[in-house]
């Protein structure tokens, strides 16, 4: 279960359509500010 807080609402700026899959670029502007390498973000209601 999800019990994180939402610190920011994305907009989903792409899709690359796959045979069995997507990938998704979501835009977002304040949450990666402060990212660094090995960072857990979450994606939900996709």
């Amino acid at each position: 279960m999800f019990t994180g807080i939402v610190e920011e609402l994305g907009v989903v700026a792409a899709v690359d359509a796959r045979p069995e899959s997507a990938a998704l670029t979501i835009a977002c502007q304040t949450v990666l500010a402060d990212a660094t390498h090995g960072v857990s973000i979450a994606v939900n209601g996709v």
